[in-house]
């Protein structure tokens, strides 16, 4: 599967089958995937053709700046990010689309929807496992992580540190489809810049209140055993924004990974047969 580019170095996966212009007009919303911080589209490429195919609907999924087949090294600037989402759309020429946006994913899809030219083409968005604001410790946390990644000689057992910390669940339980992705994102060729995305998310402020222009368009899900955003943190962003939160339990910050079967229902269930126009 070759990726198609768009102009800030994002590289879009897509079904090129069923994703032509005049079928998105022809059948319901299309969806865009976008993955989280040291992930790419790969993770998402099994959950994004179940609903896919459950919806009879096109589908694409990204690659953020720095991640996967994308062309261009990780990024901390967030308005670059929710501008690949936007160009996402242009380069499949999707008029409107539903959007999945994961953990860093999700922070993007906000921008996009709030601030990027475009981004009311973005009919909804389902943010996972993401939150808007961070509290002081876990701020601490990603800087102090974001170090650990910049340490010269970057020990093997960081790897290990991140998959159990940031990708593991309550239980210890490290999803093996998270293995690769990871320790691609944290050779020695990209730990640094991805160093600096951690110190970004450490840095950023809260839009919780400028959320509420976003009502209507908005459904939060987070997994009961995240153990990166707490339920209260996705509670909080879909207070702010007027959406339903669902908490499926005994998923962690991957419910798609964690609990395949309750994820995808409930995708299926939030995008139902919404359409285009």
């Amino acid at each position: 599967m070759s990726p198609l580019r768009t102009a800030s170095g994002g590289a879009v996966f897509v079904d090129l089958i069923n994703a032509t212009p005049s079928s998105v007009s022809a059948q319901g919303l299309p969806v865009l995937w976008v993955h989280g911080q040291l992930n790419d589209a790969r993770g998402l490429l099994g959950p994004a053709r179940r609903v896919a195919e459950a919806r009879s609907t096109p589908w694409a999924a990204v690659d953020l700046p720095g991640h996967g087949a994308a062309s261009s090294a990780p990024c901390d600037d967030a308005e670059v990010l929710a501008r690949v989402i936007v160009e996402a759309l242009d380069v499949l020429q999707w008029p409107q689309a539903a959007v999945v946006g994961h953990s860093l994913g999700g922070w993007a899809l906000q921008d996009a929807m709030l601030d990027v030219a475009g981004g009311e083409r973005i009919v909804h968005g389902v943010l996972v496992g993401c939150p808007n604001d961070l509290s002081e410790s876990a701020r601490a946390e990603f800087r102090g992580f974001a170090d650990l990644i910049d340490a010269d000689g970057f020990p093997e057992p960081v790897v290990g540190i991140a998959l159990q910390r940031w990708y593991g669940h309550r239980s210890g339980h490290i999803p093996e489809a998270l293995r690769d992705t990871v320790r691609t994102q944290l050779h020695a060729n990209n730990r640094r810049a991805a160093a600096q995305v951690f110190r970004a998310t450490a840095a950023r402020r809260p839009t919780l209140p400028r959320l509420a222009g976003l009502k209507g368009r908005l459904t939060v899900v987070v997994g009961g055993e995240d153990v990166i955003v707490e339920v209260s943190e996705a509670a909080a962003v879909a207070d702010a924004a007027g959406a339903p939160l669902h908490v499926i339990a005994g998923a962690s910050h991957f419910p798609f990974v964690d609990t395949p079967d309750l994820f995808h229902d409930l995708i299926v269930g939030t995008l139902g047969a919404r359409r285009t126009g």
